[in-house]
This record gives C-alpha cells, structure tokens and sequence, in this order.
C-alpha cells in the first residue's frame, strides 16, 4: 500500500521495471496461484494413443475380432520360435536360456562341439542294437546269429573306445576354457556317451561345428 500512495504522491515519477515486476508477482499471489493466468495452458500428456476401435455390435462382430486377434498372437508367436530358433542354430550365447536345462551352458555346449566335431562308429550304435534283436530270433541261420554277435561285440568296444577319448577330450577342454566350472564330471560325460550314440542328423541341440573341424 505504501509503494502506491508513493505512486501517487508522486504521479510525474516514470514506474521502473522493478516496481512493474514487483506488481505482477503480487497479482499472482493474490489471486492464490503461481502462474501467470495470461500464459498459455500447459497441454497434459502428450502421448499417443491408437485409433479408437469402437466395441462389437453384436455376437458375430466379436467372434470375428476373437478369430482377428488369436490369428494375429499365433504370427507372433511363429516369428518370435523362428527368431529363437535362428539364435539356437547360431550358437548366439544370448540363446543358451531356450536351451532344454540338460543343454545349458558352456560345459554342455564344449560337449556338443566336440562330439559333433568327430567321425565315430557310435552313433550307428541303435541301429546295430536293432540288427541284433532281429538276427537272435529263432528260426534264423546261426551263421546269422554269429556274425551279428560279432557285429555287436565290435560296436561295444568301439563305442567303449570312442567314449573314452572323447570324455578325456572333453574334461581337458572344460578345465582349460572353463576354469571355474562346477558342473560335476560324471554328468557331463553321461551327456557325451548319450551324444554319442545319437545318429548325427537326430542330434538336438543341432550341431554346430562340421566333422574334422577344430575345437
């Protein structure tokens, strides 16, 4: 009140910027907000949002919307097993999660590439196994019989033989590249002899490495 009786006390007296600052502040506390009432109204949230898609009409409407949608999750779906698929065939290590929990990690993963890497007689050994239920029936010729004995005794230690090579290979690889494994040996070589004898194109997870290729 002072400073406008002063003001008209003294009426030929220009008003300073401080005294016209000092004014508009005191009109936006009076009128109990803190902005300017002449500036423009902030705009609220900003963001976009779709189309509006009004609600069905009736029965048919919404069971074609229903058969829309539940086509439209089941691409979605298919692109998103082919992308993981694509990431298992890469060996991308991001992948290693999809990985069924015996395939996990980079013990089962050294394990792979170094059987897959191998030409072994092994991995005909099911199929020998089927030669042998079929040729030990009755009524076949012995001659029959004793060479598919024979057969099946050969594949044994042959598999014995590749089984124990490559489980030393394995086990030197996993202590040379993965120092702090706490995978227990007697597991993971399960997990070589059960690759082993699996046909090579019937491995899962797929090979990655070529045979005669070095780990």
């Amino acid at each position: 009140m002072s400073s406008l009786f002063r003001r008209s006390d003294k009426k030929d007296e220009p008003v300073t910027e401080t005294e016209t600052a000092a004014t508009d502040e005191g009109a936006k506390r009076s009128s109990g907000s803190g902005r300017d009432k002449a500036a423009p109204t902030p705009k609220r949230g900003t963001g976009k949002r779709g189309p509006y898609v009004p609600p069905p009409t009736n029965r048919k409407d919404a069971a074609v919307r229903r058969k829309e949608k539940a086509k439209q999750e089941r691409g979605e779906q298919r692109a998103q097993r082919a992308e993981i698929q694509a990431g298992l065939d890469r060996g991308d290590p991001a992948f290693d999660k999809y990985h069924m929990p015996r395939d996990r990690g980079p013990e089962r993963r050294l394990a792979r590439d170094v059987v897959d890497s191998r030409r072994t007689i092994s991995q005909w050994f099911f199929l020998i196994v089927l030669i042998v239920l079929v040729t030990s029936q009755p009524g076949m010729l012995p001659i029959v019989k004793t060479v598919s004995t024979g057969v099946w005794v050969f594949m044994l230690l042959a598999f014995i033989l590749e089984a124990t090579l490559t489980c030393r290979k394995v086990g030197k690889l996993v202590k040379e590249r993965v120092p702090k494994s706490t995978v227990k040996k007697p597991g993971l070589y399960w997990y070589v002899c059960m690759r082993l004898i699996m046909v090579r194109k019937l491995r899962m997870p797929r090979p990655l490495v070529k045979p005669g290729d070095k780990i």
